[in-house]
C-alpha cells in the first residue's frame, strides 16, 4: 500500500519527471499483480488514476506507454 501512496504523491507534483517514477512504480506494481494473481485489483487501481488524473494529458501518455 505504501507503493500506491508514494505514486500519489509522485504524480501531485505536476512534474513530468515524477510522472516518469510514478510510471516505472506502476510497472512495479502490474508486474507484481500478475504473479500474485491480482491483476483485477490493479486494474481497479489504474481505472480510479486514469479518473483522478484526467486533466494531466502527460501522465496518462506516460502510462499509455506503458502498457498502463
Amino acid at each position: 500500500m505504501k507503493t500506491w501512496l508514494q505514486v500519489d504523491r509522485l504524480i501531485a507534483t505536476k512534474q513530468p519527471g515524477r510522472y516518469d517514477e510514478a510510471v516505472r512504480f506502476l510497472v512495479d506494481l502490474r508486474d507484481i499483480a500478475i504473479r500474485k494473481g491480482k491483476m483485477e485489483k490493479f486494474l481497479g487501481h489504474i481505472a480510479r488514476l486514469r479518473e483522478q488524473h484526467e486533466k494531466k494529458p502527460s501522465f496518462l501518455k506516460r502510462m499509455e506507454k506503458a502498457d498502463l
